[in-house]
């Protein structure tokens, strides 16, 4: 076929150059691993990035107490325990943590209670339109076992926090103050 006649089906002609491909090179990056002071124990290294996944989880809490603010001044309380939470775990305060550790429990199991209610309602009044409120049951019941964990999370901090003498404590805010220790979130207990 000559390349100076036209095509009678109009189908396009693509010319493929054959371009050899160049090897890419793949390197492994190592991360650093925590730098641990000479004076600070693997045990306390845990329990300092604990109180920074506490910190953290808190903060999520503050954040979305604060908005709830806006919608109801009620939701003030648990801006204020979320708080609490906050500040035991940058003090090493296993009072504040207790308090937050109880609102947790206690929001879960109003939330529990509230799911309860739905069903119970929902059966005794025989209401057939069900979609949303089979949406409204999974999402509270997804959040419930979120909170769990966390409640399980903050309560196993609280323990370790209740079993520290003060100089280890003293020793932890010190650490924290002077920045030489990175955080290492962990989310397993």
């Amino acid at each position: 076929m000559n390349t100076n006649e036209e095509v009678s089906n109009a189908t396009p002609i693509v010319v493929v150059k054959n371009i050899p491909v160049q090897p890419v090179e793949a390197r492994v990056i190592e991360m650093p691993h925590m730098m641990l002071p000479a004076n600070l124990s693997e045990k306390l290294c845990n329990i300092y990035n604990l109180s920074k996944t506490t910190r953290f989880l808190a903060a999520i809490d503050i954040f979305f107490a604060l908005i709830y603010c806006f919608y109801n001044y009620f939701f003030f309380i648990a801006f204020i325990v979320a708080f609490s939470g906050y500040y035991g775990a940058k003090k090493y305060n296993s009072t504040y943590l207790l308090i937050y550790a109880t609102y947790i429990f206690l929001n879960n199991i109003s939330r529990i209670g509230d799911i309860a209610y739905t069903i119970y309602y929902y059966d005794q009044n025989k209401i057939n339109d069900r979609t949303n409120v089979n949406t409204s049951i999974v999402l509270a019941s997804i959040f419930c076992l979120f909170n769990i964990y966390i409640a399980r999370f903050v309560c196993v901090f609280w323990s370790k926090i209740k079993n520290m003498t003060p100089h280890e404590k003293d020793t932890l805010i010190l650490i924290e103050r002077e920045n030489r220790v990175s955080p290492n979130y962990i989310w397993r207990v």
